[in-house]
């Protein structure tokens, strides 16, 4: 099984925790930290592959060592859309 996960810009991972196709077509999906051992609650969702937000704080350190982990690894963009 092929785990995709998002990374953003401070070098943390999410893994995806659902998706929906909206009615005018854009696809939105909502992901949470890949941290669940720290039991940490951030999250964000992108629309369209385009980050939309960022919800709740990370309670632990960037996942740099875990990056090696992961063969399906998407960075963020860095400008929120309009």
């Amino acid at each position: 099984k092929v785990q995709i996960c998002l990374l953003d810009e401070n070098q943390y991972l999410y893994n995806t925790n659902f998706s929906y196709e909206g009615k005018k077509g854009g696809k939105t999906k909502y992901w949470r930290c890949a941290q669940r051992r720290f039991k940490c609650e951030a999250k964000c969702s992108t629309i369209n592959d385009n980050l939309k937000n960022f919800q709740g704080e990370h309670n632990h350190g960037p996942d740099f060592e875990r990056l090696k982990d992961y063969s399906n690894v998407y960075q963020t963009n860095k400008d929120f859309p309009e």
